[in-house]
């Protein structure tokens, strides 16, 4: 536990001394065997007491028949038994005044519909609670548990990359879906962005989403923003009370489940949640400075947002110049821009005048800033063009349409070679020519963001954000300042949620 944190009892959900497995085993096929496995693989220092009554040594450790049998009070019991043994096992925890439990396993209240045996079970485990009195709390049911890299732990299901919290920017995730949940872990560490806690909150029984945004709000000082996943709060008044309060410190944003009719359905068999109002959710967003995402895409992109510009380096304002290599992507993109609130930026006179020394007289003069298609655009020097336009000040943000060829792998693109030849007169173009461009320009645009304080937004079609990258120049950006979108409306709506929580809490 980290002796500078605020007090809260969830510091020992996300820093337990100790583990107890209630179901452990050796099989890497059963839910027992990856919890230990995971421990181990995410190098937890604490004690770990597997419980299995039919073994006396469970992956080395010895092994115990009940819970009652651990000799030290447990900060942390981790249940992956069948639904109907769980009500025994959280009175026994109870007993022992196990301070959390997550229980991963499902067939609870989520299936009352056509198992009533769930619903009996669920109401047990309540009534246990409630009598408890707060001696022992739970995750779940139906959760793939938690996980906190500062604490080495990596309390979860499944076999996936350890996450990892970053020196500089780190998110907390708090979510009622397993899937999703390691999907953003996964997705922010491999696109610059750090993970402090992630935690499964499966059907929220007890612990709800709502307590996991305010511990991480208040009380968890490693934690830069807040990204959820919610089909349906359960605890509208508590989030309601400190969601602006929070938010102002620590942007939150939140992926709404639910939203159409078939969705709300879904999500009462999913996590037995009651999807609610979308237009109260969206309202409520709007009173407390709540960042909604749209997608899982925009999810990441504005994580990488916010690290970029939080908490004081947001655009001055919505004038954007667009820098692109054809006149048509350029309508398209101006039309995206006003569509979504924003504004093209009046370039000044100098700043059309020195870019004249550069393009073919026939380039626009006016932003957007078009190359006019010159067969030479892919291999010209554009840093100086980019050189030019961060010392306009009528500029806030410049979003440039990328030139990129897709270099990664060791592959080319369909139809590159076809381009080039056509295009440039080039006949036998190699993998390592378009590597070259393609890193020259990365490290062009990276030293030019390190000289200005605009936003700088780069569209590319080789990403996506639900992928790991392996294309390196991408990376490098990421790793630099610079927004990498897979379109200029993701980017143009990434700048829209990021300039209205701007104003929103009046940050200069």
């Amino acid at each position: 536990m980290n002796g500078e944190e605020p007090s809260s009892e969830l510091t020992y959900l996300f820093h337990p001394k100790n583990i107890a497995v209630i179901g452990a085993s050796e099989n890497l096929n059963k839910f027992g065997g990856q919890v230990l496995y995971n421990l181990k693989l995410g190098n937890y220092q604490g004690n770990i007491f597997p419980i299995n009554p039919k073994r006396d040594k469970v992956a080395g450790k010895t092994s115990y028949k009940t819970i009652k049998h651990v000799p030290e009070p447990l900060d942390l019991v981790i249940s992956v038994i069948p639904n109907y043994q769980t009500p025994q096992t959280i009175e026994d925890c109870v007993d022992v005044a196990a301070k959390f439990v997550i229980i991963n396993t499902a067939g609870f209240k989520e299936i009352a519909q056509f198992d009533e045996n769930g619903m009996k079970y669920y109401n047990e485990i309540v009534r246990i609670l409630k009598q408890a009195k707060g001696v022992t709390r739970t995750i779940g049911p139906n959760c793939m548990g938690l996980t906190c890299p500062i604490s080495n732990l990596n309390a979860m299901l499944g076999f996936l990359p350890l996450a990892k919290k970053f020196e500089d920017f780190n998110i907390s995730v708090t979510s009622q879906s397993g899937t999703w949940t390691w999907s953003v872990v996964n997705s922010a560490n491999s696109h610059g962005v750090g993970i402090a806690n992630a935690v499964s909150n499966g059907n929220e029984l007890d612990l709800k989403f709502e307590d996991f945004v305010e511990y991480f709000g208040f009380y968890d000082n490693n934690t830069n923003a807040i990204v959820g996943y919610v089909e349906g709060f359960r605890n509208f008044t508590k989030i309601k009370k400190i969601a602006a309060e929070i938010s102002e410190k620590k942007p939150i944003i939140i992926l709404k489940g639910g939203r159409t009719e078939s969705g709300a359905e879904s999500a009462r068999s999913h996590t037995s949640a009651i999807a609610g109002n979308y237009d109260i959710f969206k309202s409520f967003c709007n009173q407390t400075g709540i960042i909604e995402a749209r997608n899982f895409n925009e999810i990441i992109g504005l994580a990488r947002a916010i690290k970029i510009a939080h908490p004081d380096n947001y655009p001055k304002n919505n004038r954007v110049t667009i820098f692109t290599g054809g006149g048509g992507e350029g309508v398209i993109i101006s039309d995206i821009i006003e569509s979504c609130g924003l504004r093209l930026a009046k370039l000044q006179q100098h700043t059309i005048d020195n870019i004249s020394t550069l393009l073919p007289p026939i380039w626009p003069h006016n932003n957007p800033v078009d190359t006019v298609g010159a067969t030479n655009f892919v291999w010209m020097d554009i840093k100086k063009i980019l050189e030019i336009l961060i010392k306009d000040e009528n500029t806030d943000i410049i979003l440039i349409a990328s030139p990129l060829m897709g270099a990664r792998k060791g592959e080319f693109p369909p139809g590159l070679k076809d381009y080039v030849r056509l295009m440039m007169g080039i006949e036998n173009i190699t993998f390592e020519m378009i590597e070259s461009f393609d890193k020259k320009m990365s490290k062009d645009i990276i030293r030019i963001a390190k000289k200005t304080d605009k936003l700088i937004i780069f569209t590319t079609i080789y990403y996506n954000a639900q992928e790991t990258q392996e294309y390196k120049v991408l990376e490098d950006m990421f790793d630099n300042g610079i927004l990498v979108v897979s379109d200029p409306e993701a980017g143009a709506q990434i700048i829209q949620k990021m300039l209205r929580y701007k104003n929103f809490f009046k940050i200069s």
